[in-house]
């Protein structure tokens, strides 16, 4: 991986943080803010989004809020009941023959660049309409890496118009990724830190055209960029999220975002983003009195009882998790919810029989964890901090309780050989009926992650794993594993994409279906 020599600068910790009462400066009259949120994969409001259009109307700036699901993109179903063309388009994605090994990067290139390698129109226009239909002062894009053609041609339209533009995103606070998105026309500034209590400030200095070089996380077109910032001390004091723009009336059901931390209390996965990303750096709780206010609110504000918890591991704070259990009904009657856990080694990780019992009456009605592998070997060589023969036993027991039970997986992690899949194939046959879905993909290096890092100290740790060509701009690596070309590897990766497509053709369970798209 190369570095720029500004990055030392960039890594800095920023000695403070700004606070809701660095926003006062009122000199320059009531702003009006467009805000587009750039995410195409969910049914619900974008929680980050929701946080600062809150800040934002709390201190008299005005926001229009333009979304792929306004414009009439519909969410996207990741869990749906598989077809033949899902097999066979899986096989051929996983597919590491040595003709399809050779060509796998340009085929996917290819893949990627008719897929995204042009603007929305949609979202073009969108954003266009609300950039000369009245006053904006500053437009701001939330965005995911593969976006980079619509951002750049908002940016170069924002730049036409004469509205400064700010970007930010949740990987942004990789300086090489940053660095790669500076060309975006019209660019004011890329934000790569939480900005939930100084977002105000930010615009504001924006729009008067201040320097924003001391910001945390703070990325210019000229190369400068601010200190690292430090994560969010006291979260419990976040506001409640702003969703009135969503267009809840283009969903079936109305299911709400909510988190009750940020980060992971494990932290320690290879080859994990989250916790590397600009809100998963540390983990810190809300706390449940917090959260409790927020869930109370729900029904009221929205109309709605479900919700959809985004925490990385819902069960990092055991208080909240418990909490959670034992209030939601008292909160929301009749509600439902899902979440993500860790099953992890501790004595008590807040997943016994027991108490999946007590979620499942509380509405708990999705469950989703990361198996990743049923190769004990290989969990410890990801670093995983979990027990796979406990894993199984939460499938069962989260089934039994009647929960419906969703796991991810990896193929490919350098390292993994036909023994490990063999494992992972025993593992899938044998909990096959305790799992409602699995969905595998390739191991994928991202930049930043404990992978990258231990690959460049001690790449003698991936035998067969060739060096990575980075693309920082989408934030992805492209590379070889040679071991995986192996006649008896790609058999046992065969058969283990034969049960998965086999749990995946059932039909979820009635109460999972609402929540079909939303993990």
């Amino acid at each position: 991986m190369t570095h720029d020599p500004r990055a030392r600068h960039c890594a800095e910790r920023a000695p403070t943080r700004f606070a809701l009462a660095d926003t006062d400066d009122r000199s320059l009259g009531r702003l009006n803010v467009c805000l587009v949120d750039l995410c195409y994969s969910t049914r619900y409001p974008n929680l980050s989004v929701g946080y600062l259009v809150s800040a934002m109307r709390a201190s008299d700036i005005g926001v229009s809020v333009v979304s792929p699901l306004s414009v009439g993109a519909k969410g996207f179903a990741r869990d749906h009941t598989e077809t033949w063309r899902d097999d066979v388009l899986r096989r051929i994605y996983f597919s590491t023959a040595p003709l399809f090994a050779q060509r796998h990067d340009s085929l996917r290139a290819i893949w990627h660049r008719m897929v995204y390698g042009r603007a929305d129109p949609k979202i073009v226009s969108a954003v266009r309409n609300s950039l000369t239909s009245r006053t904006v002062d500053l437009l701001m894009v939330s965005t995911y890496l593969d976006q980079y053609p619509s951002v750049k041609e908002i940016g170069a339209m924002a730049q036409r118009i004469g509205v400064p533009l700010l970007v930010g995103g949740a990987m942004f606070n990789h300086p090489d990724i940053s660095r790669a998105w500076l060309d975006i026309p019209g660019l004011v500034a890329i934000v790569g830190a939480e900005t939930d209590f100084s977002i105000v400030r930010i615009v504001r200095d924006a729009v008067a055209r201040k320097d924003l070089s001391a910001r945390p996380g703070i990325f210019l077109p000229d190369g400068r960029c601010g200190p690292k910032p430090a994560p969010l001390a006291d979260i419990s004091r976040l506001p409640l999220p702003d969703f009135s723009d969503f267009p809840w009336e283009n969903n079936e059901h109305r299911v709400v975002p909510i988190m009750t931390g940020r980060g992971c209390h494990w932290e320690k996965c290879l080859f994990c983003s989250d916790v590397t990303s600009v809100s998963g750096t540390s983990f810190r709780s809300r706390g449940l009195d917090s959260v409790c206010t927020e869930l109370r609110t729900i029904r009221k504000r929205y109309g709605a009882d479900s919700v959809v918890f985004l925490d990385m591991k819902l069960n990092s704070d055991l208080r909240v998790w418990y909490g959670v259990i034992e209030r939601y009904q008292g909160l929301l009657p009749g509600g439902m919810w899902i979440g993500t856990v860790h099953v992890d080694r501790r004595d008590d990780n807040g997943l016994s029989p027991a108490t999946l019992a007590m979620a499942r009456k509380s509405g708990m009605r999705r469950i989703s964890c990361g198996l990743e592998t049923g190769s004990q070997r290989l969990a410890n060589r990801m670093a995983k901090g979990a027990d796979v023969d406990r894993m199984g036993r939460f499938l069962e027991d989260a089934k039994t309780a009647g929960i419906s039970t969703r796991t991810t997986m990896m193929l490919g992690f350098p390292g993994e050989t036909d023994k490990d899949l063999e494992l992972t194939l025993r593992f899938l046959e044998q909990h096959a009926n305790a799992l409602d879905r699995v969905r595998i993909g390739r191991f994928k290096p991202i930049p930043g992650t404990l992978f990258d890092k231990q690959l460049a100290r001690k790449p003698a740790l991936f035998p067969g794993f060739s060096g990575v060509n980075w693309n920082f701009r989408y934030g992805r690596g492209s590379y070889e594993y040679v071991p995986a070309r192996a006649r008896n590897y790609r058999r046992m990766k065969s058969r283990i994409l034969d049960v998965i497509h086999q749990i995946n053709s059932r039909p979820l369970p009635d109460e999972a279906r609402m929540f079909n798209g939303l993990m």
